[in-house]
């Protein structure tokens, strides 16, 4: 509780210092390189769709890839090559101050010789803008998820006929305060997490997978301070908690896996003239276990994006996070993920991108 007052404070002194400074000048635009995923494509993107006081942007995005191990197995691997559709429509309003807006997303993917590994991807969200004042705005979002699990999460478990289907319904709400040289925003979000059970190959047993529903409340805050309308440095606080529905394993033994997570880091914000724009977060974190026989996870945050321009048709983004995470274990509540990326992305012409990406976890 008074990591939640300590995080309401450092916000409101942001709030207090510099409310009589006039915003003339913005400290943390950050759009003197556009990549290649953000350039505007007035030839071939969605032209958008007034209704009334509404802008609707439709979209279809379609694709082929082939994976050479679908299952994420270290041996016997499996190859199939997968069609992808990703029907998208995106609704806002057009007012001068405050903006409302939805999105449905639907993502699909088809595997041509593996049919239970097909799925279905649907996510809805409302959000919402209130503008109090100059530099002073509320914002708030809902989202609806159903997701199939990735078989290479860091807690997706071998042997299941097809990925397992979860649900989240997420509420979160935030204070946002930028005034010349200080931009503050506080968020509070609530996670109601819903898995579904699991189907063993071959023998079709049923694989109960209610021990993994969980509630994910976290309380952020971010304060930060421009040196230059190039830099800025950060301080970054949250405290969270996860609250497990169900308290016994499989075998009926009782099992507390409930947990309070905080941390604490520090960082910058820039965008240089040198083609580099990038912001980068080193900190603290503890993962605290309630049940006894479990022991608390703590180390090095680190929550990082690069990016680079070369040219003005090549962007390369290099990402890296470390954080602890859920394994999707009964006897292990808590891990520490690493993980580590790279993605290059090339406008060969107009209407032609081609990428190319490398990642790496480790858990």
């Amino acid at each position: 509780m008074s990591v939640f007052k300590a995080a309401y404070l450092a916000t409101a002194g942001a709030l207090t210092f510099g409310a009589a400074t006039a915003n003339a000048q913005d400290f943390f635009q950050r759009d003197r390189h556009t990549s290649v995923q953000q350039r505007d494509q007035p030839e071939f993107d969605p032209e958008p769709i007034r209704l009334g006081g509404l802008i609707a942007t439709p979209s279809v995005a379609a694709g082929v890839y082939s994976d050479d191990n679908i299952f994420a197995l270290p041996t016997g691997e499996e190859s199939d090559t997968v069609i992808t559709l990703d029907p998208r429509v995106a609704l806002r309003t057009n007012w001068s101050r405050n903006e409302v807006g939805a999105v449905l997303d639907i993502r699909h993917r088809e595997y041509s010789d593996f049919g239970n590994e097909s799925a279905t991807d649907v996510r809805a969200k409302l959000r919402g803008r209130l503008d109090i004042s100059r530099g002073i705005s509320l914002d708030g979002e809902v989202n609806a998820d159903r997701i199939y699990e990735n078989r290479r999460a860091i807690s997706s478990q071998r042997g299941f006929e097809a990925p397992i289907e979860f649900r989240v319904l997420n509420t979160q709400l935030a204070a946002n305060y930028q005034r010349s040289r200080v931009k503050a925003r506080t968020t509070l979000s609530i996670s109601d997490i819903d898995y579904e059970d699991g189907r063993l190959i071959g023998s079709g047993l049923i694989v109960d997978e209610d021990f993994r529903d969980n509630v994910w409340k976290r309380l952020q805050t971010r304060v930060a301070y421009a040196i230059s309308p190039d830099v800025a440095f950060f301080g970054q606080a949250e405290v969270g908690s996860r609250d497990y529905d169900t308290t016994f394993d499989a075998l009926n033994n009782e099992i507390n896996r409930d947990s309070t997570i905080y941390g604490l880091a520090g960082g910058v914000d820039f965008e240089l003239p040198s083609l580099f724009r990038g912001d980068i977060a080193v900190g603290y974190f503890k993962d605290r276990k309630d049940g006894i026989g479990f022991s608390d996870v703590s180390g090095l945050s680190i929550d990082g994006q690069l990016e680079w321009f070369p040219t003005e048709l090549t962007t390369v983004t290099f990402t890296s996070a470390r954080r602890t995470d859920d394994p999707g274990i009964v006897q292990s509540p808590g891990a520490t993920s690493t993980d580590f990326g790279v993605r290059v992305d090339h406008e060969l012409r107009r209407n032609i991108v081609l990428y190319a990406n490398a990642r790496r976890t480790n858990t």
